[in-house]
């Protein structure tokens, strides 16, 4: 009888939501018959940027029909969200940030420094939005798929980082943990290294024999860029420079203009 009795509402509610959609767009029909247009009456009004709350099929045609206006439509809203990333990028730890900050209730997702805590997708409802935690999507460059727990706890950062100077003319040689090794090579620049306080960073000579078995990228012309080493760390350069890096693993590296 309860079950019957909550099937009945949802049909109720389904069914008003249908309602309200025709009519809607019945009242829309009428609007356009009589040559009224709705990015005439927004740029009349000064509405240069809107959002559209609800990205189903009147919200979807709403923004069809400001194409090539002058209305720009900033961003849209679903009711649905979802929250997709790579493994321990944050998203539980910002969802659980909202819910603190949004909510009303004391549900709190589980987060951990170790990959792949979030299993299947979790659903959560905050004021009349679903919001979907995701498992994390693997990157096979991480370095997190490679090393144990008792590493993976010295890679985390915890703590505000202190960063790594480094003064550097014509070559040197620069060892990460026993993770990663850089040799450069420039007229004369400064390197500045991100990464936790609990990794080792040292200079080493450069006959030192040390991972060169195994090179990951080799990058040229590095003026005010970062080298970002997935889930380890970022090298700010700042001057013109070479350099090869050489990895006990096979981890992702991309070159992006400097963060900082």
């Amino acid at each position: 009888s309860k079950i019957m009795g909550n099937s009945v509402t949802e049909w109720k509610n389904m069914s008003d939501k249908h309602l309200a959609l025709f009519l809607l767009m019945n009242q829309w029909v009428k609007v356009k018959q009589e040559g009224k247009n709705l990015a005439e009456y927004f740029e009349r009004e000064g509405y240069h940027e809107i959002a559209i709350y609800g990205m189903s099929y009147a919200g979807e045609t709403f923004a069809d029909e400001l194409q090539g206006s002058d209305v720009k439509i900033k961003y849209g809203i679903d009711k649905k969200i979802y929250f997709v990333g790579s493994t321990n990028s944050g998203k539980s730890t910002l969802i659980n940030k909202l819910i603190k900050d949004y909510g009303n209730n004391d549900i709190t997702i589980t987060t951990s420094m170790y990959p792949s805590t979030t299993l299947d997708a979790i659903n959560i409802k905050l004021n009349g939005l679903n919001i979907y935690d995701t498992p994390g999507i693997v990157n096979e460059g991480s370095i997190t798929n490679y090393i144990n727990n008792n590493e993976l706890k010295k890679i985390n950062i915890k703590k505000e980082i202190k960063p790594i100077t480094y003064q550097i003319k014509d070559k040197c040689s620069i060892l990460i943990g026993d993770y990663i090794r850089l040799d450069f090579e420039c007229i004369s620049t400064s390197i500045t290294i991100y990464i936790s306080n609990n990794v080792p960073v040292k200079r080493i000579s450069l006959n030192n024999p040390i991972l060169l078995d195994n090179i990951i990228s080799s990058y040229n012309d590095l003026k005010n860029k970062d080298i970002v080493i997935e889930d380890i760390c970022f090298i700010k350069i700042t001057k013109n420079t070479r350099v090869n890096i050489y990895g006990k693993y096979n981890l992702s590296t991309i070159i992006r203009d400097n963060l900082i």
